[in-house]
């Protein structure tokens, strides 16, 4: 979900949910102009298909940072640590890449969750810039919106309906945003940090209903999954974090 706001309320939502240490990020000077892009913490790397290559072969690295593009919607900004000892660890500098690299870190972080590491602390430093650009065939991120104003990209949990390929395949909890995509949080069949998208079941009864379509990276759907499904004979909803995982559980019934 994304939340749009004065330059005020930017700036002092950013002072009160951070994380120290590090470099920190100024606030931009000027919200009708686009900042110089954040590259804290980013690392240079050419291509993402040895990373996806290492991920593949269960190697415990994180996928090097990728930044090629050709437009704005190739890009995201990741709001988390992507090398070091604190990596899938919430962090305030942010960090833009490829959409393809960042599927590849949600796979690695799906392995390697925040709450198993102990050096993932409380924030307390302001945030960086979290709305993704493409400038000179490069992602960048900045603070402002396609309109000119000061925008933060925020993630969303969603408990859903799920499918797999063309079957209907109990709940999902997915978290992300339009700009960066969904991803699984949790699914009893598809691994945590597999690629999710939202989509809408219409017909019957139940009218149209919110879902979300699973995308296990090994898994090839043959024929193509329905672009226009018929909702579930259920429903799902989210039980609370401390109830089978420190996420929560998405369940479903009638």
């Amino acid at each position: 979900m994304v939340r749009r706001g004065a330059m005020i309320v930017v700036v002092a939502w950013a002072m009160g949910a951070c994380r120290t240490p590090g470099g920190s990020v100024s606030a931009p000077a000027d919200a009708g102009a686009r900042p110089a892009p954040s590259d804290v913490g980013i690392a240079d790397a050419a291509d993402a298909a040895d990373a996806a290559d290492a991920a593949d072969a269960g190697q415990a690295v994180p996928p090097p940072v990728a930044r090629a593009c050709d437009r704005d919607t190739d890009c995201a900004v990741a709001q988390i640590d992507v090398t070091g000892d604190t990596v899938c660890c919430a962090s305030c500098p942010t960090t833009p890449g490829n959409k393809r690299w960042f599927a590849e870190l949600q796979r690695f972080c799906g392995a390697h969750p925040s709450w198993a590491n102990p050096k993932c602390g409380a924030l307390a430093c302001p945030a960086g810039p979290s709305v993704a650009i493409c400038r000179d065939h490069r992602c960048e991120a900045t603070w402002v919106g396609p309109d000119g104003g000061p925008k933060h990209v925020f993630d969303e949990r969603r408990c859903l309906p799920a499918r797999v390929c063309d079957a209907w395949s109990g709940c999902a909890l997915v978290a992300g945003s339009t700009q960066n995509g969904y991803f699984v949080r949790a699914h009893d069949h598809v691994a945590r940090g597999e690629l999710a998208t939202l989509i809408r079941a219409c017909g019957g009864d139940a009218g149209c209903v919110d879902a979300t379509q699973l995308w296990p990276h090994a898994l090839v759907c043959a024929p193509p999954p329905s672009a226009s499904p018929t909702p579930p004979g259920y429903t799902c909803r989210l039980l609370p974090a401390d109830h089978e995982g420190p996420e929560g559980h998405c369940a479903g019934g009638r």
